[in-house]
């Protein structure tokens, strides 16, 4: 049995040397050549067996995002002292262990976390791996909720509001399948009718921007005015008249179908 040992040994460190001479030194690599070469192996009867899962559980599968989800994983492997367990999403380590909680993403500026993620579970005795995976579809409803200011009686741009709209530009750009409501807002100096206009010409200038700018497609922007009806502080100081001129930009979907 000794003898036995010793050669499987040499075979699989000459696997593994072979494995860093031809420069294949990533994980996945050794994990094939490591993982899969040894399960070969020992089903050919050249050494012992590998570990066998005998549970794996992820609960929930479908889960809000922000949301956790819990995990266990057991197996056996009679010849084997001990067994390590390791926990992967999307091909990253996560964790380790028979249990394990992972957090899902959670609403971040913009970027919504909404996908089936891939979570895998990963036993081992040292020598064989093996694996098992599940889907965990986390559902999002990340609202972007954006605002840029305007100077009195003005529709310009400032560098502030550019900065922001770069970002948000950049980010359009990465999630073409998201659309932007652009909402212009005054204060309530003047009459309706010009304030009116003017909410709408602050809407437009934020869409022009990143028209021209970052060359997001028109047909993804909605905007509409509302003048001085819908402040967000109050219009009887410098201070709540300043908050009031703005444009405010959420994301939306669109079904064009």
């Amino acid at each position: 049995m000794r003898q036995h040992r010793q050669k499987s040994a040499l075979y699989f460190l000459g696997v593994f040397l072979l494995a860093l001479s031809s420069g294949c030194t990533t994980p996945q690599t050794l994990d094939t050549l490591l993982g899969k070469d040894i399960a070969a192996h020992r089903a050919q009867g050249q050494g012992q067996s590998c570990p066998a899962i005998i549970r794996f559980h992820a609960s929930p599968t479908t889960v809000n995002c922000g949301g956790e989800v819990f995990l266990t994983l057991a197996a056996l492997a009679p010849d084997a002292e001990e067994i390590y367990y390791h926990w992967e999403i999307e091909g990253e380590n996560f964790d380790s262990g028979t249990h394990a909680v992972w957090k899902t993403p959670a609403c971040t500026y913009f970027k919504d976390p909404q996908q089936l993620y891939s979570i895998r579970g990963v036993a081992s005795d040292g020598e064989c791996s093996v694996a098992q995976t599940r889907g965990v579809q986390v559902l999002c409803d990340c609202p972007l909720e954006l605002k840029v200011n305007f100077a009195f009686g003005k529709a310009d741009l400032d560098k502030t509001s550019i900065a922001i709209l770069d970002i948000l530009g950049s980010t359009l750009n990465n999630y073409p399948s998201y659309s932007i409501s652009i909402e212009g807002h005054t204060d309530s100096i003047g009459t309706r009718a010009s304030n009116q206009t003017l909410g709408k010409q602050r809407a437009e200038a934020v869409k022009n921007y990143l028209i021209s700018r970052w060359r997001v497609r028109p047909e993804r922007f909605i905007t509409r005015s509302f003048g001085e009806e819908s402040p967000v502080a109050p219009n009887d100081t410098n201070a709540g008249r300043a908050q009031n001129r703005r444009a405010e930009i959420f994301r939306i979907r669109l079904n064009r179908e």
